[in-house]
């Protein structure tokens, strides 16, 4: 800044400070000028700082205009002070602070004003790049400290055109990077921006140099200015092409950029529709190699962006395929790991199991690429987590969403283990491809059985509510169903499965018992002369007569006692 600035003495600082509401403001800015170095360009905005939009080597010089606001309120400020210096007490918080506070922004939004019609004016006449960079400079500085009421949509709306038309050229490396700039800030002083911008096709300017690097602080600052217009327009972005603009060299990067750009995509993400998923598609390979990174950031964005695609792709089973044929089964397994060094928010995780779910429902890739990669293990370790003794101990929000986290496994579980068809002759070439891949690999259901059979059951102890309850009991109804009987007698037998049938017949829902009933069912179909004898001992035959005919009870027990002597009796005759 021009000229020497007379330091305050710190001995003074305590005093100003207890000025009243009305000067505050006033006598911070001062002292902030006064007593600090000079920021960089657009570091501060309405008094706060903002963000540094890129690393550019371009240099930007400061304004004097931002001097004499300064002078001036130091001015004001010292006046004011010697004025009400007895009133201190009697000023704070009064009408006349409101109203002081109100004259001056008033006074800079005329000023501010008056100043971009002058900056306007210049770049609409200017031709010779070196009065364009002085006035596209002085416009990043005006922007950079504007407030909303500081630009009008009219005077925006003539930015508009103007600063598309210098970020399209491809001679000045500095304009180029500040036209970038201005862009920003534009979307930020003023709401409307994005949309006047769109009008005068600026997004596709931006990804033309994106697709084509040429200086790379240029194309950071062309994803920030995406990123600001994505969040308004996130359909002409995509038309545009900005998904795999903002992707194309994304390794290239650094990882504060990484996360500008796939938070432009989760923009666009946000109302895909069916009539506009090719560009998606096309992003697939590169959002699923993202998912490896080992920044949690940037990986929860991916992750938003591919719960968004699936929920649009999922009544189409080839894309559902492709999106598989990139790996996305498998990272999505190493991320609901409970021992994956990635750690994903709640929200995400249970996002992430609902797309596996979908996936699972509607492709058969990833059918038989999930049941191929030991999924059981890791969702063994994940229902072992779920204990109501200890949910007295936590949030709502948290148990909440541990139960919506089982809900999900759940829900996956029952996609993964299909309903077996009870009629005993039917030929296996009129199966469905799932289940003749499950006769055809019974290795994959015993795995099942031994992983899952057991935390199940321990699941249900817990004392859970009937949702969860039903899920669990129907996961162990397809278990029993699919499990041929020598294991079947092995899961069985280590479970203590007759004593937990005996607990399950205590509840009263009616849909919790008719799945009790069908793995009784199907338990004494396949080994009735092993379970007979354990199931009349834990009472669950008698629970069963008593639900039909409570008064025939004693008989019905009676009558079964006498068949074991009869039988006993026979034998020894013989």
């Amino acid at each position: 800044m021009g000229g020497e600035t007379t330091l305050l003495p710190f001995y003074n600082i305590p005093n100003l400070l207890y000025e009243s509401k009305s000067q505050n403001s006033l006598i911070l800015l001062t002292l902030a000028g006064s007593i600090t170095q000079p920021s960089p360009l657009g570091a501060y905005k309405n008094g706060k700082p903002r963000p540094s939009a890129s690393n550019s080597s371009a240099q930007t010089p400061m304004s004097s205009s931002h001097d004499a606001d300064m002078d001036t309120s130091s001015s004001t400020s010292g006046s004011t002070r010697s004025e009400g210096d007895g009133e201190k007490d009697s000023t704070y918080g009064s009408c006349d602070s409101d109203s002081s506070i109100r004259d001056y922004y008033r006074r800079r939004s005329w000023g501010d004003q008056s100043k971009f019609k002058n900056v306007l004016s210049r770049l609409s006449e200017e031709v010779e790049e070196s009065g364009q960079l002085a006035a596209i400079t002085e416009l990043c500085e005006l922007l950079s400290f504007a407030t909303d009421s500081s630009l009008s949509n009219l005077m925006a709306d003539s930015f508009s055109p103007i600063l598309v038309k210098l970020a399209s050229q491809d001679s000045n490396p500095d304009i180029m990077l500040l036209t970038t700039r201005a862009i920003t800030y534009l979307c930020d002083v003023n709401s409307r921006s994005s949309g006047f911008l769109v009008r005068h096709n600026a997004v596709p300017v931006l990804c033309q140099k994106l697709m084509v690097i040429e200086y790379l602080d240029v194309a950071e600052q062309c994803l920030q200015a995406l990123e600001k217009i994505s969040r308004e327009q996130p359909l002409a972005c995509l038309q545009s092409g900005a998904v795999m603009a903002v992707l194309n060299y994304i390794d290239f990067f650094s990882t504060s950029m990484q996360r500008v750009a796939l938070s432009t995509v989760v923009n666009i993400c946000k109302k895909p529709t069916s009539e506009s998923l090719s560009p998606f598609m096309e992003a697939i390979p590169v959002l699923c190699n993202l998912l490896q990174y080992e920044d949690k950031q940037l990986v929860e964005s991916v992750v938003t962006c591919l719960i968004k695609i699936g929920e649009q792709v999922c009544h189409s089973s080839d894309m559902l395929d492709e999106f598989c044929r990139h790996g996305l089964i498998q990272q999505a397994l190493h991320l609901i790991d409970l021992n994956s060094r990635t750690t994903l928010g709640q929200p995400i995780y249970v996002g992430l199991i609902a797309l596996l779910v979908k996936l699972a429902s509607g492709s058969a890739v990833a059918f038989r690429t999930l049941l191929e990669l030991n999924i059981s293990s890791i969702i063994k370790d994940i229902l072992s987590t779920y204990d109501l003794s200890h949910h007295g101990m936590l949030s709502t929000s948290v148990v909440d969403g541990h139960c919506s986290q089982m809900h999900g496994v759940l829900k996956l579980l029952n996609e993964l283990l299909p309903t077996v068809t009870r009629e005993q002759d039917i030929e296996v070439q009129l199966l469905s491809d799932r289940e003749a891949f499950l006769m055809e690999r019974p290795d994959i259901v015993e795995k099942f059985g031994i992983d899952l059979l057991p935390v199940l059951i321990q699941v249900l102890h817990s004392g859970v509510d009937m949702y969860i309850c039903y899920g669990c009991l129907s996961i162990i109804s397809k278990l029993v169903s699919w499990s041929k009987s020598d294991v079947l007698l092995t899961l069985l037998q280590t479970a203590n499965f007759s004593s937990f049938l005996a607990g399950v017949f205590t509840r009263k829902d009616p849909h919790v018992i008719l799945l009790a009933l069908q793995i009784v069912d199907t338990v004494l179909l396949k080994l009735p002369h092993v379970f007979l004898k354990a199931f009349t001992k834990e009472g669950v035959l008698f629970t069963i007569y008593g639900l039909f005919s409570p008064d025939k009870c004693s008989q019905f027990m009676s009558s079964v006692f006498d068949g074991r002597r009869f039988a006993k009796d026979e034998c020894k005759k013989s």
